[in-house]
């Protein structure tokens, strides 16, 4: 496949996955919340990294689409540096949101509410989306290896925040606050949780960015 055929169709991929990140977020303001440790309401669904990993790389996919176009149209030769690594590191934090439903809370809650509403598409649809535009149509070269490390900020920043929180109100256990539940056997528990979610948010990363890099090389 030529590149500027696969520049096209990654510039689809973007729109639609823009299109129904987008949906997601109308739909999650348009449910009514019916309780849960995972349920909340309106703009208190910001506290999730799911919503927040899904709306930041909505607003990546929007501007990636109109690099595309950009490109497509001969305005500039390819994607700027420094977008191609906010785009890996949007890339890693909705793949982690993937991973974690799938191998975490779907078996804890049940993929049933998993799934539910905007879960569809901000745990599954959006994530999936995202993956087979980026590894599979991503003409861009791949950013250096040692920037991969940008893609620990989110998962780090957010779950420095979460346990913080978690610690300040005493809420190990507590699922209106420690609504993960990562902290329920503690603050070293929550350490240890910290820890793991960073090893998980690499590993994933070092996938994407391999394959990728792979998909590239055979092109």
């Amino acid at each position: 496949m030529k590149e500027s055929k696969r520049n096209l169709i990654s510039f689809i991929g973007y729109i639609l996955t823009a299109i129904l990140v987008l949906t997601g977020t109308v739909i999650m303001f348009a449910t009514k919340a019916k309780g849960g440790a995972l349920i909340s309401k309106g703009f208190e669904n910001f506290k999730f990294f799911t919503v927040e990993s899904n709306v930041f790389y909505g607003i990546v996919a929007i501007i990636m689409a109109i690099t595309k176009f950009r490109v497509i149209k001969g305005k500039i030769n390819e994607v700027p540096y420094v977008l191609k690594v906010v785009n890996l590191v949007g890339m890693v934090g909705i793949t982690l949101t993937f991973v974690t439903v799938m191998a975490f809370l779907g078996p804890v809650y049940g993929y049933n509410i998993m799934f539910n509403n905007a879960n569809l598409f901000f745990h599954l649809i959006c994530p999936v989306m995202a993956l087979i535009t980026y590894i599979g149509f991503e003409t861009s070269k791949p950013i250096k290896f040692i920037h991969t490390l940008f893609c620990l900020i989110p998962p780090f920043v957010y779950g420095v925040f979460y346990f913080v929180n978690v610690a300040v109100h005493n809420a190990y256990g507590n699922f209106d606050i420690d609504f993960y539940g990562f902290g329920a056997n503690g603050p070293v528990g929550g350490i240890i949780s910290l820890l793991l979610t960073l090893v998980a948010s690499y590993l994933i990363t070092l996938l994407i960015y391999f394959v990728n890099k792979l998909v590239n090389r055979h092109r």
